[in-house]
């Protein structure tokens, strides 16, 4: 089963998160934010002036947007929404979240570069905490590869060496691991939007990515 979910915004898809924990909170919270992301792009006309103080109130605001969230914005949202709900009805749901945002109109006017990119990951667990992370991981394969990704990971890694990381990691998990965990998918986002990727071949075996 596919766990990762893209964010489409105008147009373009250059965000992704993953969701795990109880199912039908994973279904029910992961729907409630693509719908309200995609919402926030929608263009609408500004409202009459008497109606501006309603307009004002949460998502009635962010309809007449017309333009997308950054990573750290869709973040703060996803945060907020899962601790607002710790008093009202909790989501039993741990989240990570990536995307890789270009410079807004006014970052490229004051001089910055219109093809850069700047990618992001967030992990955000049940109770609304929220870290930016260069790596992380959720559920039970979090306790066999966190040491992993700690030993292998290094500022400035290209596609490949990142793709050999995570084959390193399902070694693992398929070593360590009491249940038969079936095959993974891999999705890859840049500022070019999402697509998937193989995790065929390399890895070798978890002994000897073991210290």
């Amino acid at each position: 089963m596919d766990k990762l979910r893209v964010l489409k915004e105008g147009g373009k898809d250059t965000k992704i998160f993953g969701a795990v924990g109880e199912i039908g909170d994973v279904h029910q919270f992961c729907d409630f934010v693509e719908r309200n992301i995609y919402l926030y792009n929608l263009v609408r006309p500004s409202p009459p002036p008497r109606l501006q103080c309603l307009a004002l109130n949460g998502i009635a605001c962010a309809q007449k947007n017309g333009f997308g969230l950054s990573t750290h914005a869709t973040a703060s949202f996803v945060r907020r929404e899962l601790a607002t709900a710790l008093r009202k009805g909790p989501y039993s749901v741990n989240m990570l979240i990536a995307g890789c945002d270009s410079p807004g109109e006014g970052e490229v006017a004051a001089g910055a570069d219109a093809s850069s990119a700047e990618p992001a990951l967030y992990w955000m667990d049940y109770l609304g905490a929220c870290r930016k992370v260069p790596f992380g991981a959720h559920g039970y394969c979090g306790y066999f590869i966190m040491s992993t990704f700690d030993r292998y990971y290094r500022e400035g890694l290209n596609l490949d060496e990142a793709l050999e990381i995570c084959r390193k990691c399902i070694a693992e998990i398929k070593f360590r691991f009491m249940v038969d965990v079936g095959d993974f998918i891999a999705k890859v986002v840049t500022k070019d939007g999402v697509r998937e990727v193989s995790l065929s071949g390399g890895g070798g075996d978890a002994m000897d990515t073991a210290p």
